[in-house]
Parts: structure tokens; C-alpha cells; sequence
């Protein structure tokens, strides 16, 4: 029965939405719901023979009220006379509906998970599985008692290389966000299967840290089919170098063919078209070498090609550096159709710098040397290349759009036809033409 002290506590508390004076007198067992009644038995029994610790959660059902979840506690030592205790009541319906809530969601996860086909689990803060399906079964050969039974149990199936980690994934699961990752076990039949990993943190609507929810996939499948195309692509990529080199190769017999037939030029000036053809050959030839050693077969790094292309112009029109020339197009980078155009561009311009822009070894007036520039950029739309000098200047009257000159000629029909692109001509200090053009498929520069 009710005391009349505790009445007081219970009005306060509120727990029975019941008046004091309604209490007073009434058993408290009235109170407690038919599915809790015996435990509640069990506890007054000890709470009366003075056990101190007495504890247990049952459900207060008064009529006209909701119920609640209470949580008892005996506190006082009992009076075997009268058969009276002190007990201590804590509401706890908040907490313990939030727990039910979780096992409900975690019965929806599990009638969903069972029937899936990727492995998926649930391990709680300390890293103990609470859940793992059937279909873990199926991918590592190993049924799901073995997880549940041995939380260290996958660490054992892991490959050598994968278990790094895979332990520090493990020690950081609070700490990290939803993560992905691969990683290889070996199966109960020895085989190396490959598994796609992801995860994420699980927290409770007060913040605490749940455990770690995850989903494992069976992707063997799809690792060999990258391993396949990983190994087309090289075999690829080593035919593709061959036929550079190759090529390189051919340019190399036609340059020497053009060579011969010089040598039998008796003729000074009938040996100059030979010439400047072996000058436009090696400005090609160039491209694919540089590409049959570079790492990547779709691009050349253009600031070295133009040190190579400029550096074999200077040691054939003047080995003497008396004419300087400065090369600056740092991270620059092209593909083969672009940099083939340019470089017979930089091949035909720079030829007429050594041999027209400086006559008598004197630059333009007012310059201390003779200087020819060549540089290139990519502006992040278009690449920009300019070749200039500080010598005398084009004759004003010279209309190089239509100048009779095969150099010329040919850089105006590969920068505005081949290339696409736009050609200015400053006559201010010498000569310097500017070639803008955007390639129909942007690159994306390293």
C-alpha cells in the first residue's frame, strides 16, 4: 500500500496522473501492468527482506493513463512488523521507447538484410557484431556464427596486404565518416575473392555512438575485368610506342636520303630548298621520339620538345651564339596533332629569324644583342605561341599573307586552316607573331 509520504513524491512525479488522495491506501501492485506483475513480485520480496539493491523496470498502467516504463529501486531497510520498505521510482519511458524504436529499426534491417545480396552487419562501439546476414555465408564461405562468435574473426580471412588497413579502418570508427574501400580475404575453398567495402557510423538521437552499420560486395568480377583491360591497355600502349619509333625511324632514312641527294647538289643555292625540307623533317621527327620516351602517349611536354627543335636550329644557323635565343613555355602540354603543326610553325619562323631578321649581326635599334623568343601557353581555353625577335622587322610593304615564301606560306595555312587559329604580326621591335588557336577537344594539362 501507499504510505502517505510517498504520496506526496508521487503526486510531485505525476508518474499515475492520479490525485494524492487517490493513492493513499491503494496497493501499488494495482498499478503495474499484467506483463510486468511478476517481476515486480520478485523485487518487493527482496525489497521487503532488506535487499538493498533491489532492482527492476516494469510498465505503470493506471486506468485513464498512458503507460510508462518505471525503473525501481529499493532503497530502504525493511520494517518486518508492518511489512513496509522505501522505494525509489524513475521514470524512464523516454529512454525506453528510444530503445525500442532502435530494436524495431533493427528488425526492419534485419528483415531486409537477410534477404540480400551483399554481406551486410552491424557491430555495436566496441566493435562486436550484433547482426551479420546470411549472404556472408555465400561470398567468404564461412556462415555467420563465426563473425558473431569472433568480432577479430575477419582479420584472419584478410590477405597480408589488405590487413593494414583494414586495423586501422577498424580503430577509427567513430572517427571516420561513411567510408569505401577494397580489400581481399581468402575463402573457406582458398580462393582470393575481392570485396567492396562500405560503412558508415551509426549515433542514437543523443548523440552517442552506436556501433558502425556495412555493406560488403562480392567484386572479383569486376577486378578482373580491370585487370584485363589494365593489361589490353598496356599491350596497347607498347604497340603504339612501336609504331613512334617506327616512324621516328623513317624520318630518320628520309632525312638521310635528302642528305645524299644534297651532297650531289654542286649548285650553292639549289642546295637550300634541300636544307630547309631536312630542317621541316626533323621539326616531325622530333614529336615522335619525344612521345616513344615519354610516359604518356597522348601528350609532350612542349617546353622540351621546343628546347630540342630550337637548341638543333641554333647548332645549324649559328653555332656560334652570336644570336641568342630564349625558350619559355613552362607546363605546357600538347598532343600529337597540335604539337606537329607548332613545331613546323617555330621550325619555319625561327630559320627566317637566323637568317633574314639580322643582318650584318645587328639587332633593332636601341637592343644591346641579338635575341630571338619563342614561347608557349595554355590560358586554360587556348594555347597561345609566339615566336619573336629583336632584329630589323618584315619591310613594311611586305604583305606576308600573301608572301611568295614557302616558309611563310605554310605558317599561314597551318596556324588559320590546320590548327583553326588566329595570327597577328607586331612590327613595333622587330618581328613578333602571336598564334592563338583552341583545340576542337580540350586538353587537360597535367
Amino acid at each position: 500500500e501507499w504510505s502517505r509520504g510517498l504520496g506526496d513524491v508521487y503526486k510531485r512525479q505525476a508518474l499515475l496522473g492520479t490525485e494524492r488522495a487517490h493513492l493513499i491506501g491503494r496497493r501499488f501492485g494495482l498499478f503495474i501492468s499484467t506483463e510486468t506483475r511478476p517481476v515486480f513480485n520478485k523485487f518487493l520480496a527482496e525489497a521487503l527482506r532488506g535487499v538493498t539493491h533491489a532492482s527492476c523496470e516494469v510498465i505503470i498502467a493506471p486506468n485513464g493513463a498512458p503507460s510508462r516504463y518505471v525503473q525501481l529501486e529499493g532503497i530502504g531497510a525493511s520494517y518486518h512488523a508492518d511489512r513496509q520498505c522505501r522505494i525509489a521510482l524513475l521514470d524512464i519511458t523516454k529512454r525506453k521507447r528510444a530503445e525500442q524504436a532502435l530494436l524495431d529499426s533493427e528488425e526492419k534491417y534485419r528483415m531486409v538484410a537477410d534477404f540480400t545480396y551483399d554481406w551486410e552487419y552491424w557491430r555495436d562501439p566496441d566493435g562486436k557484431y550484433l547482426y551479420v546476414s546470411p549472404s556472408c555465408e555465400r561470398i567468404t564461405g564461412y556462415p555467420p556464427e563465426m563473425f558473431m562468435a569472433d568480432p577479430g574473426f575477419l582479420m584472419t580471412i584478410l590477405h597480408p596486404e589488405d590487413q593494414q588497413q583494414m586495423a586501422w579502418h577498424c580503430t577509427h570508427d567513430q572517427e571516420t565518416p561513411a567510408m569505401r574501400l577494397d580489400f581481399r580475404i581468402i575463402t573457406r575453398t582458398g580462393q582470393e575473392c575481392w570485396v567492396g567495402h562500405v560503412c558508415q557510423p551509426v549515433y542514437g538521437t543523443d548523440g552517442r555512438f552506436l556501433g558502425r552499420r556495412g555493406s560488403n560486395r562480392d567484386i572479383t568480377h569486376r577486378k578482373q575485368l580491370e585487370a584485363d583491360l589494365r593489361h589490353s591497355l598496356h599491350e596497347k600502349e607498347l604497340l603504339l610506342r612501336e609504331v613512334h619509333h617506327r616512324v621516328k625511324n623513317n624520318f630518320a632514312s628520309i632525312i638521310s636520303l635528302v642528305e645524299l641527294q644534297q651532297q650531289d647538289v654542286i649548285d650553292p643555292s639549289a642546295s637550300v630548298p634541300w636544307a630547309e625540307l631536312t630542317h621541316r623533317l626533323r621539326s616531325m621527327s622530333m614529336v615522335h621520339e619525344m612521345l616513344y620516351e615519354s610516359q604518356s602517349l597522348a601528350q609532350i611536354d612542349f617546353h622540351r620538345y621546343l628546347e630540342s627543335l630550337t637548341q638543333y636550329l641554333q647548332d645549324c644557323f649559328c653555332p656560334s651564339g652570336m644570336i641568342r635565343i630564349q625558350v619559355r613555355s613552362p607546363n605546357v602540354w600538347m598532343s600529337l596533332d597540335h604539337a606537329i603543326p607548332c613545331g613546323l610553325i617555330v621550325n619555319e619562323l625561327v630559320t627566317n629569324a637566323f637568317k633574314h631578321a639580322f643582318p650584318g649581326g645587328q639587332p633593332h635599334p636601341g637592343a644591346d644583342h641579338c635575341e630571338v623568343q619563342v614561347s608557349a601557353a595554355w590560358d586554360g581555353a587556348a594555347y597561345i605561341l609566339t615566336i619573336a625577335d629583336n632584329g630589323v622587322g618584315l619591310p613594311e610593304e611586305l604583305d606576308w599573307l600573301n608572301a611568295p615564301s614557302l616558309g611563310l606560306r605554310l605558317v599561314r595555312m597551318l596556324g588559320r586552316h590546320q590548327l583553326q587559329g588566329r595570327i597577328e604580326l607586331d612590327r613595333s621591335k622587330g618581328a613578333r607573331f602571336t598564334l592563338r588557336f583552341q583545340p576542337p577537344a580540350i586538353v587537360t594539362q597535367p
